[in-house]
């Protein structure tokens, strides 16, 4: 009878502290929502422009349709920490109304190490990758004149 009382007072000591997580460790098993940015043009030209502004940043698509796009950028290697390193970019483009468009995309990184052992994933929340994408995006767009206010060279 005392093993099983230790038992339930060890329960319920390790699950008070469950609300208490710090930040980070909450964060890592929350959703990250996608970070949204809407385009004045249709969906049908936001594609082709979203493929060639993946290509700009030098990131190589591994999936792709119409409304869906996957990116993934070149895998960075570090000798010092024994990792290696790579950035999933996934686009969903949604039309939003007449002649707009909604970007959505999310971001994580995958890591693979021999000194902690197999590879693990993680979404990020933030990134300065997004912001560079969208305006990439826009300067694509643009240059083909896509959208208004924009004129082709």
């Amino acid at each position: 009878m005392k093993i099983f009382t230790l038992i339930a007072l060890g329960a319920v000591v390790l699950l008070a502290g469950c609300e208490s997580m710090p930040g980070r460790v909450q964060d890592r098993f929350s959703v990250v929502p996608p970070k949204t940015q809407t385009f004045a043009v249709a969906q049908e030209k936001a594609y082709p422009a979203a493929q060639l502004a993946f290509k700009r940043l030098d990131f190589m698509l591994t999936r792709h349709n119409p409304s869906r796009l996957e990116a993934v950028s070149r895998i960075n290697s570090s000798a010092a920490f024994a990792d290696a390193r790579q950035l999933v970019v996934n686009v969903h483009l949604q039309e939003s109304g007449p002649g707009q468009t909604d970007v959505e995309l999310t971001l994580r990184e995958e890591v693979s190490s021999k000194a902690v052992g197999g590879t693990r994933q993680q979404a990020m929340r933030e990134h300065s990758f997004f912001g560079l994408y969208f305006a990439t995006l826009q300067q694509v767009l643009q240059e083909q004149g896509d959208l208004p206010g924009s004129a082709k060279p």
